[in-house]
């Protein structure tokens, strides 16, 4: 009798049949390139079996690979199943893209196909990591197919549209700067770096920004979003509709807070006033999903708008408070 993971794995390939795929990357992260997403949620778990926080596939008309790390040799060898899906372990100091783009090139080389071609599902994956495999592509002569999702459904747990409940503010004694103090810095960071905009897609970086914290994701203190940011405005998108009334008015003056479905209707009105002169976008090309960069192409004047520039929060956070050194080694000594 056929396994699930046989039949999950043989639904997958008839739709990379219908869409004229020879291979299909299965990203284990979600669209907000978390590492440790809900297993229901993810896409990796529900085609292998195999339940470790990290580790993608690539999957053929025939074969399917699965790439781990040291942290998970042994259990990815009592998860999964030999005759299914081949455990590729990486060795120590070789990335999860490294590994993936040396399997592809393998089979690219030892194919007879004419244009092969390979899907991935472009909102779970960096838009550095794509930027490699399209490099890849053009030396090797196969092709990149964004499908904009992940091909089959699978259980997946309902969007949350009440976790509005488990957000929390996080103090100024703790803190010791406001989100106002924050985005006085961004608008600095702006200036420094000639930048109109910036992407803030990385979720650590939006609870930093915010001050705020939830427990909806596991094994994090981050909630769902993202922020687009100016020198003169702050949009902050949640994973919530409707925006509760309490957090519009925690952010009265400081941020203007959407739901993140209005994020693609929001975001070009508020580029296209900037048509007439030369505006610059910055985001994090290894923090932001392709999808999204993608988007953002289509919403700017020329490709060289958009500028490839680390986080200013990433540094940010590096920087602690007095408050916040203070309430760290509070938190030690309670460990």
């Amino acid at each position: 009798m056929d396994s699930p993971i046989d039949g999950r794995l043989s639904s997958l390939r008839a739709r990379m049949k219908e869409k004229d795929l020879d291979a299909f990357i299965v990203y284990a992260t979600d669209q907000y390139l978390n590492e440790y997403i809900p297993q229901e949620e993810n896409m990796r778990v529900y085609l292998s079996g195999f339940t470790g926080s990290t580790g993608n596939m690539l999957v053929t008309e025939t074969e399917a690979y699965l790439f781990v790390d040291g942290r998970y040799y042994t259990q990815a060898d009592l998860e999964v199943s030999k005759s299914l899906i081949h455990v590729i372990k990486m060795p120590y100091g070789t990335s999860g893209i490294q590994a993936l783009r040396d399997q592809i090139k393998k089979l690219v080389e030892s194919s007879d196909t004419a244009s092969f071609t390979i899907g991935f599902n472009g909102r779970k994956v960096s838009y550095q990591d794509i930027h490699l495999l399209i490099q890849d592509s053009l030396d090797l002569g196969f092709q990149m197919d964004d499908t904009g999702d992940d091909l089959i459904g699978y259980p997946i747990s309902p969007m949350e549209k009440e976790n509005n409940g488990s957000l929390m503010t996080i103090p100024l004694s703790i803190t010791g700067k406001s989100s106002s103090e924050k985005m006085q810095s961004i608008r600095e960071w702006l200036i420094d770096h000639e930048c109109d905009f910036v992407l803030i897609s990385q979720l650590d970086d939006l609870a930093y920004l915010c001050n705020m914290r939830s427990y909806e994701i596991p094994y994090n203190s981050t909630f769902k979003g993202l922020a687009f940011l100016s020198r003169s405005e702050g949009h902050i998108f949640l994973n919530v509709n409707p925006i509760p009334e309490w957090i519009k008015e925690h952010f009265h003056g400081v941020f203007q807070v959407h739901s993140e479905e209005d994020f693609t209707e929001i975001i070009p009105k508020i580029l296209v006033y900037k048509t007439d002169v030369p505006i610059k976008v910055g985001f994090d090309r290894d923090r932001t999903p392709y999808y999204t960069v993608n988007q953002l192409s289509q919403w700017v004047n020329e490709p060289g708008d958009l500028v490839q520039l680390e986080s200013p929060l990433s540094k940010m956070k590096r920087i602690k408070t007095p408050e916040e050194l203070k309430y760290m080694a509070h938190s030690f000594s309670q460990a």
